[in-house]
């Protein structure tokens, strides 16, 4: 056993060493006001860290951010001076074997990918035997960069990965097939299968991480699409997110609210939805079956569906622990599904549901506050019975507060609307209580 003496040596030892690793403010981004591992340097001289400049000027911004000077180039040059001082610095402070790990040293910035490799490695997939290698590759270059990741959907990617989705028709017959087809099966067995199941997850892991919604046509094959939703409904855990990823991408865009109706129509899919939701140590999963429902639920006629299947109960269970943006987007989903009487219904009859909108109206962002303010509304207009749950949970004060803060105007009339007919049930309650102070008085 450590004597008290050596541990609070070793303490000290590990605070001194912190105080004298404090990063020296020429090596951090100006935006992420992090330590830089591979920065990159602007025509205006100023340095940045390369993944932290690139998704700025792919949002389409043309100004330096630090000087917000107009750009006349956005080349950006690795700055392999700057790189080795703070390469020399963090071996001077301790390397990677520093106790706790207190500075480390920098890895070697990956080389971006080059349109051929990409190329090359997407005619492997098209003509291997086993395209599982290849496609294990392209993965992990696209893990790398948000550059690297936009460079795979340059080359077509999203065709080639379809396909070799869509090819897994054959796959997915076979490990769906009931027990009396199994002479069938072993003949099948016995036949070379181009796209096993782990390739065919590995592909649509690839999907996941690309931006899906503008290539979403060569998505839309019957065969893809119903292979997604085996995928989703059968699948690994990895491979349901993967597929949720993928279905919520395919029916992002307005103009696929027809593609959004056909897929809820499909036979488990919003089932295997409302079981992502119930991963409460994957904040991933819940992430995916939200924003698949999200945009799932566009139509009415899916709206009706995802209620039927029992999902509000999930939403309003996921408001009081969840991530803002996974509130944001629940928020999102309950206020698509109080549209319809039935979704206002659901929200009404469980008893956590007032409680959990009033808390937050101000307790995560603008966004959560404008979708509880529109939720309560439509609840509390259809359902006497939730205003008085909406009086017991706070709304009278919390709606009187927000009147005074900076909000929309759409939601600063909901919420004058939600007052005036909030006042008579708020009066009697007062009411009572003053009768009730009264008698006592008496007493």
């Amino acid at each position: 056993i450590m004597r008290p003496e050596k541990i609070h040596e070793s303490v000290a030892a590990e605070e001194a060493a912190a105080a004298a690793a404090v990063v020296p403010s020429f090596f951090k981004c100006p935006i992420s006001l992090e330590l830089m591992r591979d920065p990159v340097v602007l025509c205006t001289g100023q340095s940045y860290e390369r993944s932290s400049i690139e998704p700025w000027l792919e949002a389409g911004n043309h100004t330096c951010p630090a000087t917000m000077q107009m750009l006349a180039s956005l080349e950006l040059v690795p700055n392999h001076t700057l790189r080795r001082l703070i390469q020399n610095w963090c071996e001077a402070h301790g390397g990677g074997g520093l106790s706790g790990g207190l500075v480390r040293l920098l890895p070697t910035p990956s080389v971006p990918v080059a349109a051929d490799t990409v190329a090359r490695m997407l005619r492997e997939v098209q003509s291997s035997v086993d395209p599982l290698p290849s496609l294990k590759n392209i993965r992990s270059v696209a893990r790398e960069s948000e550059r690297n990741r936009k460079c795979i959907q340059e080359s077509d990617a999203v065709s080639v990965l379809a396909s070799v989705i869509g090819g897994a028709l054959e796959l997915r017959r076979k490990y769906s097939m009931p027990v009396e087809e199994e002479q069938e099966r072993k003949k099948k067995k016995q036949q070379r299968v181009s796209f096993s199941l782990e390739a065919c997850e590995e592909a649509l892991a690839i999907l996941a991480l690309l931006e899906v919604g503008a290539n979403r046509q060569q998505l839309l094959t019957q065969s893809s699409v119903a292979t997604l939703a085996w995928f989703l409904c059968k699948g690994s855990l990895d491979a349901r997110v993967n597929a949720a990823t993928v279905l919520a991408g395919i029916a992002s865009e307005t103009e696929s609210s027809q593609s959004s109706s056909s897929i809820g129509a499909m036979p488990g899919v919003l089932e295997a939805l409302a079981k992502l939701l119930r991963e409460e140590f994957y904040p991933k999963a819940i992430r995916a079956g939200l924003k698949a429902l999200l945009t799932i639920c566009i139509p009415r006629r899916n709206r009706i569906r995802v209620v039927e299947v029992g999902v509000v109960p999930l939403l309003i269970e996921l408001l009081p622990d969840a991530k803002r943006s996974n509130v944001e987007l629940a928020l999102g989903v309950l206020e698509l599904l109080c549209t319809t009487a039935e979704g206002r219904a659901a929200v009404a009859n469980h008893a956590l549901a007032m409680a959990a909108l009033v808390h937050h109206l101000h307790t995560v962002s603008n966004l959560a506050t404008e979708l509880s303010v529109a939720i309560l509304w439509s609840v509390c207009k259809a359902s006497p019975a939730c205003l008085v749950a909406a009086l017991q949970s706070g709304a009278f004060a919390a709606l009187l507060l927000l009147l005074q803060l900076d909000c929309s105007q759409r939601t600063r009339l909901k919420a004058r609307e939600l007052l005036k007919t909030l006042r008579s049930p708020w009066m009697e309650t007062l009411c009572g209580v003053s009768s009730q102070l009264e008698t006592i008085t008496a007493l």
